[in-house]
């Protein structure tokens, strides 16, 4: 995975729960809606922006939808946090490290999506 700012995260990360993106205001920000809740993120909700890479409240939805198995702060090593997602319908997991534990919710969620893709590609051989 190549290095990606926390926007292009927060952009694949709404992607892949099936959120609509409406817009992205110019703060850099995402204005999102979910098409099933009609939730929505974003100027017209009140200035609530959805950034899960900074925001621990929206990178608990991320958690929630790929399967946060742990999360803990390595205070007696580097300092950095550390997320573990489960694998749905495995024994696997994948992992993420980073300064803040919302950024390794969504970093260790967007190595399920990668590993989901590549997955689907193999059975497409």
């Amino acid at each position: 995975m190549s290095m990606m700012t926390n926007l292009e995260i927060d952009r694949k990360l709404a992607e892949a729960m099936g959120y609509k993106i409406l817009n992205e205001n110019f703060r850099g920000h995402l204005m999102l809606i979910d098409p099933k809740s009609h939730d929505a993120w974003g100027e017209f909700s009140y200035g609530c922006e959805w950034k899960p890479t900074e925001s621990m409240s929206d990178a608990w939805k991320v958690a929630e939808r790929f399967g946060l198995a742990e999360l803990k702060n390595q205070r007696y090593g580097n300092g950095r946090w550390k997320a573990l997602m489960a694998i749905k319908h495995s024994y696997w997991f994948m992992q993420a490290e980073a300064e803040t534990a919302p950024l390794a919710i969504c970093k260790a969620a967007l190595k399920v999506i990668e590993g989901s893709k590549n997955n689907a590609a193999e059975n497409h051989l």
